[in-house]
C-alpha cells in the first residue's frame, strides 16, 4: 500500500511538472522580448517571476529595483552563470525580501551580459500586488 501512494505521488509530481513547463513554453513563445520580469507583491516579500527565451545565452544577471521610472535603478541581486544555468524551462523565480514599502510606483528590471558580452536591460514592469501581470 505504500509503494502505491508513493507511486501516486511521484506521478503526480511528473504531471504537475510536465504541465508547468508546458505552460512556461507557451507563455514564452509569445513573449515579444527576450526576458520578462513580473514582480508581484506578497506579503512581506515581492516574487520575481523572470521568462527567458534564451537561457542558455546569459552570461550574468542582475535585478534592479527603482521607485519611479526614469530615476536610478538600485542593483538587488546578480546571478552568475553557475545560478543561471539552473533556469530549467525558461522560467526562474527570485525573491526580493527587503522590497521598498508601499504597492505602487515600484518597477524591477533586469539587466543581462550575454556570452558576447553584450550588456542589454530589459524594460522595467510595475510590481503588482497579485500574481496577475502577464509576459509579454
Amino acid at each position: 500500500m505504500k509503494t502505491i501512494k508513493t507511486s501516486i505521488s511521484l506521478l503526480t509530481i511528473l504531471l504537475l511538472t510536465t504541465v508547468m513547463i508546458a505552460n512556461n513554453s507557451d507563455k514564452i513563445s509569445k513573449m515579444t522580448r527576450d526576458v520578462v520580469i513580473e514582480p508581484a507583491k506578497n506579503g512581506a516579500t515581492v516574487t520575481l517571476d523572470m521568462y527567458f527565451k534564451h537561457p542558455e545565452n546569459i552570461k550574468e544577471m542582475t535585478i534592479e529595483r527603482g521607485t519611479v521610472l526614469g530615476e536610478e535603478f538600485r542593483q538587488i541581486k546578480t546571478f552568475a552563470s553557475t545560478e543561471i544555468a539552473t533556469i530549467a524551462d525558461g522560467k526562474y523565480t527570485a525573491i526580493d525580501k527587503y522590497p521598498v514599502s508601499g504597492n505602487e510606483g515600484v518597477y524591477y528590471r533586469v539587466a543581462v551580459i550575454d556570452k558576447d558580452g553584450v550588456m542589454r536591460y530589459y524594460p522595467a514592469s510595475e510590481m503588482q500586488s497579485s500574481m496577475s501581470a502577464s509576459a509579454e
